[in-house]
């Protein structure tokens, strides 16, 4: 489907569904090619590249994160891997541009559930890229989307029209820089 998309002149974009498996090695390296905006987790970037992402006490390895978007593209993504994880996301083309940007600090109080984030996540990168946005912008609005998602704990309840989104920047901050 991918291939026939890129056939016929479509943009493609894929987020990656984490599962505990060994098929990512077997799956997704065939698509990657056919792929132009690849979303990924720290943990399914590890899974299809072998690269260990994650320490032993579950922090982010960010080298290796790199290392792994690197990879990705090496493998045939066409334009950008978008790699994100809880305290940020970073973002590398294939032309070598690199983008990191914090998450937002959400006041635990705040947050009514987590379902649904990462796709929110997607959602306004995506809407940044239709509205050729760069990159930077695109991950900021992103990681707004993700944020606003947590005030509900339906998928989508939450998220807020772009606007409001990238206002919550100055409502909450960012994380320390990742």
């Amino acid at each position: 489907m991918l291939k026939s998309a890129k056939q016929h002149g479509l943009i493609t974009s894929v987020d990656i569904v984490s599962e505990r498996s060994d098929r990512f090695k077997d799956v997704i390296p065939s698509s990657l090619p056919y792929i132009d905006y690849l979303f990924v987790n720290e943990y399914e970037a590890g899974m299809i590249t072998g690269i260990k992402t994650i320490n032993d006490n579950g922090s982010i390895i960010l080298k290796s994160c790199y290392d792994a978007a690197l990879k990705l593209l090496a493998l045939g993504v066409n334009k950008w891997v978008i790699l994100h994880f809880p305290e940020g996301v970073i973002a590398i083309s294939k032309s070598g541009e690199s983008h990191r940007q914090p998450s937002l600090l959400v006041p635990a109080d705040k947050v009514a559930g987590a379902s649904g984030a990462g796709d929110a996540f997607a959602a306004g990168v995506l809407m940044g890229i239709h509205n050729d946005k760069d990159m930077s912008y695109c991950l900021e609005l992103g990681v707004g989307a993700a944020a606003s998602s947590l005030f509900e704990s339906t998928s989508s309840d939450g998220v807020l029209p772009s606007e409001e989104c990238l206002k919550l920047a100055a409502l909450y901050g960012y994380r320390e820089a990742i």
